[in-house]
Order: structure tokens, then C-alpha cells, then sequence
């Protein structure tokens, strides 16, 4: 079964889409930045990792940058209800083909979507 790897401060949201895809995904989640990451470094085989970007501790662009000192080619997909910054759409613009951005309140069919489609596009 593939694994995603879920980073959200909310933990109302990662317990809905941790249910809500873990029919289909092996889902690990985590409201810690800095244990998810932690524990990412000990084990990066996940096809994809969905964050929200505006987390106390350790913002967004930080995280994914030590996700990619980890593995350069990893997917991923941000969840975020803050503004989309200068900052967010430089790190979106940066890796086109690598993150894709979802704004909060997020659409579980969206997500699901999005999911589905790397999946299907990695081995």
C-alpha cells in the first residue's frame, strides 16, 4: 500500500483526511512539524506528503526545503488557510512540478484528486 505522510497543526483536519484517504493509503500523521520531519528522515518512502504551510515552530518553506535536502524529488501538496504570500508562491513557482497548492476550506474530492493523480503517476 502507498504512504502518505499528513502535516497539519489542525487536528481535527489531519484525523478527517487521514479517515478519509486511508481507505486507499497508508496515512501517518502528524501535528508536529518538527516529529513529522523527524520521523520522515528515519523513513522517506512516502509518495507524497500533504501540509498545511502556516504551522507554528516550523513554517512551511523551511519544512519543505529539509524535505527536499531528504529526498529532491519528493510530492507534495500544501493545505493552507493563510494568504497566498510572496514567499508560498515562490516556493510553488520553484518546484512546479513537484507541489501543488490547496487552499483551506479544502474540498476532500479535490484532495482526493490530487492524491489519486500521483499515485498514479509514480511507481
Amino acid at each position: 500500500m502507498k504512504k502518505i505522510l499528513m502535516i497539519d497543526d489542525n487536528k481535527d483536519l489531519t484525523e478527517i483526511l487521514s479517515v478519509y484517504l486511508s481507505s486507499e493509503y497508508e496515512v501517518q500523521a502528524f501535528n508536529d512539524p518538527e516529529k513529522a520531519l523527524s520521523y520522515y528522515q528515519a523513513d522517506p518512502n512516502y509518495f507524497v506528503i500533504v501540509t498545511d504551510y502556516y504551522m507554528p515552530v516550523l513554517l512551511g518553506d523551511k519544512l519543505i526545503e529539509q524535505i527536499f535536502e531528504i529526498n529532491p524529488k519528493q510530492q507534495i501538496i500544501i493545505i493552507s488557510s493563510g494568504p497566498l504570500t510572496k514567499e508560498l508562491s515562490l516556493v510553488l513557482d520553484q518546484y512546479p512540478a513537484l507541489i501543488k497548492y490547496v487552499g483551506k476550506p479544502c474540498d476532500l474530492l479535490e484532495i482526493n484528486e490530487m492524491v489519486s493523480s500521483i499515485a498514479s503517476s509514480v511507481n
